[in-house]
């Protein structure tokens, strides 16, 4: 929140500093999101000696800085780092705040480019910034949708103009949507993304050969031989070996009949639901479309996984089917263009 919307919520509630803001301990702040000075900035402010003797001034920020809650006493920080970081450096131990009402990863980012724009920024923010909110919405949030190639200038231009709130020159607008266009990677017209785990679920059970739908992460189904199956999409080597294991573990230990009862499993019994991983490479723009590695790493976590010391002590396999998602548009490189409408052969394994 910056003073002018600060301001105008006043106007509209006398008591909303009552109301509506808290008092939080800074060391609940996780700016980890937000350490580059601002989201929405291409130019990075390591410390402002004004802005400190300010908050000084006023015992504080008067101003309330923006968070989300992240569960466990903690709160994600969605604009005012720079406040952060000089009541830090300042010695000061709270912080006054609001929480926000932005519900997606891109209204997120634009609410913070747009707490930077004049009249209402202390320093405004520049074409460039607005230029790489615009690349960051389209290539990491998929505001334009997954299939980043059919992006033409025309829906660039139209997304800016949705949400950027200042209203920019003609010139402006088209000099932005240019440098947008150039910064989109090239890459993305050799390789096909998911935008969401549940567009990865649409994409695999329309292709995979076990006949299996499912529409989300975690969904249960039965494959066209009776065997249950509990199907979760990785899109990083961290998901296997983390949040995976605790998901497949909990799954593992409740049964499927109507009731979920929990059952005991002695050792060398066999869970009545299985675990199958989908895998694809939610990073595919942005690490130069290593697949090979990426997957066949991915594919050794789970092994990894199963071999660990903990769950062979079990008595069963954790994960036991691995299965990679289709990517590769056109050759690139040594690698060869996949068939969009089946899974990858190669990467296709019983574990």
């Amino acid at each position: 929140m910056n003073y002018f919307d600060y301001q105008e919520e006043i106007r509209k509630n006398p008591n909303f500093d009552k109301e509506e803001t808290l008092m939080l301990d800074l060391s609940s702040i996780d700016y980890t999101d937000s350490e580059e000075g601002n989201e929405a900035r291409t130019t990075v402010v390591t410390s402002n000696p004004q802005l400190r003797q300010e908050l000084l001034d006023c015992g504080g920020n008067h101003t309330p800085i923006t968070v989300s809650c992240k569960g466990g006493g903690m709160f994600g920080l969605d604009d005012g780092y720079n406040r952060v970081r000089e009541l830090l450096a300042a010695g000061f131990k709270f912080v006054k705040a609001v929480q926000s009402n932005w519900n997606s990863p891109s209204d997120r980012l634009w609410g913070s480019l747009n707490s930077n724009i004049s009249p209402s920024a202390f320093t405004e923010a520049s074409q460039a910034d607005i230029v790489a909110t615009l690349v960051k919405d389209i290539k990491h949030n998929y505001a334009l949708g997954s299939n980043i190639d059919a992006v033409t200038r025309e829906h660039v231009e139209e997304h800016l103009n949705r949400k950027l709130r200042k209203k920019l020159h003609g010139n402006a607008v088209r000099a932005i949507v240019k440098k947008t266009m150039d910064e989109l990677p090239n890459s993305i017209k050799y390789y096909l993304n998911y935008a969401s785990k549940d567009d990865a679920a649409k994409k695999f059970s329309q292709v995979n050969p076990w006949g299996l739908e499912v529409k989300a992460s975690g969904n249960v189904a039965i494959d066209k031989d009776g065997q249950r199956w509990a199907i979760y999409f990785c899109g990083t080597e961290t998901y296997i070996a983390q949040n995976g294991v605790q998901a497949a573990l909990w799954k593992k230990d409740v049964s499927t009949d109507k009731e979920q009862e929990q059952i005991d499993f002695g050792l060398g019994e066999e869970s009545p639901i299985k675990v199958l991983l989908v895998n694809f490479d939610e990073n595919v723009y942005n690490n130069k479309g290593c697949l090979k590695s990426f997957r066949s790493g991915c594919l050794k976590k789970a092994e990894k996984v199963n071999n660990s010391t903990i769950i062979k002590a079990s008595g069963m396999k954790l994960y036991n089917r691995f299965c990679v998602l289709p990517q590769i548009r056109k050759v690139v490189g040594n690698a060869q263009a996949e068939d969009l409408h089946s899974l990858v052969e190669a990467f296709t394994k019983d574990l």
